[in-house]
């Protein structure tokens, strides 16, 4: 197995010696690997590019519904606008702070929060005062984004929607305040 001082020099194919660059038997073996290694390079081009096409389709599937929730998104802020008519703001905008607050508290919420946009800012804020502070946040928040708040028994979130102390809205001292 190992060569000892003295034995004949060993043939070089069996010792796996390679041979030297400019040899038949070295050109030869690349020659024939040559196609097998193209095939197989291309075999692995082709794995990767059916991955990578399979991720570019997940991200077109993504994109299409992103795409489809903000038309349907449009659509719904759209709609939420076209709710308070012109005549119906008119209506609010003369009506008492107190009563318009009671009115839009018993109304359903995208219908109020469309009514106090396309209130003055004086008159919106004027009826939010006079409403519970809780709904007052609620309104605001699908105002500001049209936003699907959920509808919750417990604290509604935010700072604006802490609760007074005695439970009441502020008495306002001119009770005429935000009427044009």
């Amino acid at each position: 197995m190992f060569a000892e001082e003295g034995d004949p020099p060993a043939d070089e194919l069996t010792t796996g010696a390679v041979d030297n660059q400019g040899s038949d038997l070295a050109r030869g073996y690349c020659v024939n690997i040559a196609s097998a290694a193209a095939d197989a390079r291309t075999a692995m081009q082709m794995a990767k590019l059916a991955q990578v096409e399979k991720e570019i389709g997940k991200r077109i599937a993504s994109l299409e519904a992103k795409s489809a929730e903000y038309k349907a998104w449009v659509e719904r802020r759209d709609e939420f606008l076209k709710r308070a008519t012109s005549a119906l703001v008119k209506i609010y905008t003369q009506m008492e702070p107190e009563a318009a607050g009671l009115q839009l508290v018993a109304m359903d919420e995208e219908t109020a929060a469309a009514l106090l946009m396309k209130l003055e800012p004086q008159n919106a804020s004027a009826i939010l005062n006079e409403m519970p502070p809780d709904k007052a946040a609620r309104l605001t928040a699908t105002v500001a984004g049209a936003a699907r708040v959920p509808k919750t028994k417990g604290a509604p979130a935010g700072a604006a929607a802490a609760a007074r102390p005695g439970g009441d809205a502020p008495a306002r001292a001119n009770p005429d305040e935000g009427r044009s």
